[in-house]
């Protein structure tokens, strides 16, 4: 299963975790493929939690392999299909996060220092099962495309039902310069209209 996870992962990543500024370059310059991935199973209702927890990051990955063996990152994608590594509730969970940090409904110190260059829609490069449970989502703001993000973005599991009970939003922190433009940007989303703005 984790097998199929990274061959997913590999598939759909746009920008890697290791060489982004190479890869980005060469995907500005030739307008290429903007890829994501990352989704759980869908709920009726889904709950956001929006208290950042990265001092208990350890705490909460401990908890991530079940006592079987079993990782429930496992769970989180084992049904994710390709439409679902372009949107998904992981992408929903931090959109609202964003929105009630820019709102002034949520305080985060570590965001606070980049508060003019989170505002407005992002764009997803790469999003991936994250070691920690969850997703690692790598974002770009669309109209502050000079800075990219990580996010990551965990999941609450029911091990019983196997199933997504909600979303906790652990960190979000600044990790590179971005060179593709707005306009860049826009147009490899007009490509590639399976991705879009968040």
């Amino acid at each position: 299963m984790e097998k199929d996870i990274m061959e997913m992962k590999k598939k759909t990543c746009f920008i890697g975790v290791i060489g982004t500024a190479v890869v980005m370059l060469s995907a500005c310059a030739q307008k290429g493929e903007q890829r994501t991935s990352g989704e759980d199973e869908k709920t009726d209702e889904v709950e956001v939690k929006t208290d950042i927890q990265s001092d208990d990051a350890d705490e909460w990955a401990d908890e991530d392999v079940l006592p079987d063996g079993k990782c429930l990152n496992d769970i989180r994608f084992e049904n994710f299909e390709e439409k679902d590594w372009y949107d998904n509730e992981y992408f929903r969970a931090l959109r609202q996060y964003l929105d009630g940090f820019n709102n002034g409904e949520i305080e985060d110190e570590q965001l606070e220092l980049y508060r003019k260059d989170v505002q407005g829609k992002f764009a997803v490069f790469c999003a991936q099962p994250y070691v920690g449970g969850g997703m690692l989502i790598e974002l770009v703001f669309i109209d502050h495309p000079q800075k990219m993000f990580w996010a990551w973005v965990y999941s609450d599991v029911d091990i019983q039902t196997e199933s997504i009970m909600g979303y906790r939003v652990f960190s979000i922190s600044e990790h590179g310069n971005n060179d593709c433009t707005r306009e860049e940007i826009l147009q490899i989303l007009r490509e590639h209209p399976e991705n879009k703005l968040w």
